[in-house]
């Protein structure tokens, strides 16, 4: 079996490669991280060295490009993670834009980085629990990230029972949002199209020239995103982030984030929740 060794040099290859494409930076502690994550990659190609494979990124570009960031991400979530955030909403958020959009009748939430799905979704069952007539407006939750192998889970909306992460939500949740499989599906759970249509997931890279969203976001969640970019990445992004936000709109970010030196256009209002203040 491949035991892959990655030498100082080959890793600022992997690692500059990486920035590149996606502004993660990855620090020398990662080394272990990338070598682990490549083998598989590299047996399946029938690689024996780190060297062959900067030569076969080289020669296959972009396509090459997509799967060496969807092996280097990380992309561990839970449905709810950071309970207050989801709190902070159900207590005040959606009855304020409940109020304030009250004429248009329409809310738009982005979630940045969402994974396999259950931050979303966790999203949209806040919203329909804490306001089910919201099912008649024009609510919409946009989820995008760079990996498009977890877009692709997140999009069909299957989830094991046995996993942790969806028995944690308890019996009368999952009977209430998520389908039941039979036969060679039974102990899979299927997410309703109640809570699935009110999500579109898009791949983006934060990192390219222009974001393709039209219009302003009344929420947007990027959790646990910053912590792989350098101080002058997330400045842009926060830049960005604040064009499409209007004043009082709200950021969640990550509970090991903060975001008070990069930008004066939003102010902390509970912890890692951010209001825009112009």
């Amino acid at each position: 079996m491949l035991k892959l060794k990655i030498n100082d040099q080959e890793f600022s290859a992997i690692a500059s490669i990486v920035y590149d494409a996606s502004g993660i930076k990855l620090s020398d502690g990662k080394q272990i991280m990338v070598s682990r994550r490549l083998t598989p990659r590299l047996r399946s190609l029938g690689m024996g060295s780190v060297a062959e494979y900067l030569k076969f990124i080289e020669q296959n570009g972009t396509t090459e490009l997509d799967t060496l960031i969807n092996l280097i991400t990380t992309n561990y979530t839970t449905f709810f993670r950071e309970p207050h955030h989801f709190e902070y909403m159900r207590r005040e958020l959606i009855t304020e834009l409940m109020l304030k959009n009250a004429r248009t009748k329409k809310i738009r939430i982005w979630c940045a980085a969402s994974s396999t799905g259950e931050e979303p979704y966790s999203i949209a069952m806040t919203l329909l629990e804490a306001a089910p007539e919201l099912a008649r407006w024009d609510a919409k939750i946009l989820a995008t990230d760079i990996d498009t192998k977890v877009l692709s889970t997140a999009s069909a909306g299957i989830y094991d029972y046995k996993q942790k992460k969806l028995g944690s939500l308890g019996d009368d949740t999952v009977k209430r949002w998520f389908i039941p499989g039979k036969g060679d599906n039974q102990g899979k759970y299927k997410v309703k199209d109640e809570l699935r249509d009110l999500i579109s997931f898009r791949p983006l890279n934060l990192l390219q020239n222009s974001w393709p969203m039209k219009g302003q976001f009344d929420i947007i969640f990027c959790r646990n995103v910053f912590i792989y970019f350098d101080k002058p990445t997330q400045a842009d992004i926060m830049r960005r982030f604040s064009e499409h936000q209007k004043k009082d709109s709200v950021l969640f970010i990550g509970h090991s984030e903060n975001i008070s030196r990069l930008t004066d256009a939003y102010k902390l209002v509970h912890k890692t929740i951010y209001r825009k203040t112009r």
